[in-house]
């Protein structure tokens, strides 16, 4: 990273498991595979609390494209979860117009 002093050896593998798992979990969004999504995110959360505060520079550019990414994916979870309620809400008064069409058609 340029500019960012050298973290501890341990340091460096954990942002870049961090910052894989990210790309893994904006992968899965664009793929809309939310349980994934939402699997991926639950192993790095463990991973981004491992993070100590002494290497805070170096993790910075991590945390903020995750940070990111993270804003990214609820914006695309919320639209998503708004077009699916519309559809439901379609199906539910289709179904509702075919019952009263078979209650009609009973008499």
């Amino acid at each position: 990273m340029p500019n960012a002093q050298p973290s501890a050896p341990a340091e460096e593998p954990l942002l870049a498991q961090i910052s894989a798992l990210t790309d893994d979990i904006e992968h899965a969004v664009r793929m809309s595979d939310w349980n994934e999504a939402a699997r991926l995110a639950l192993l790095r959360s463990p991973l981004i609390y491992a993070l100590k505060a002494e290497h805070a520079e170096t993790g910075l550019p991590v945390i903020r494209r995750v940070q990111a990414v993270d804003a990214r994916v609820l914006a695309e979870a919320s639209a998503n979860r708004h077009e699916l309620q519309a559809e439901y809400s379609g199906a539910m008064k289709r179904l509702n117009s075919a019952k009263q069409y078979q209650q009609m058609a009973r008499l």
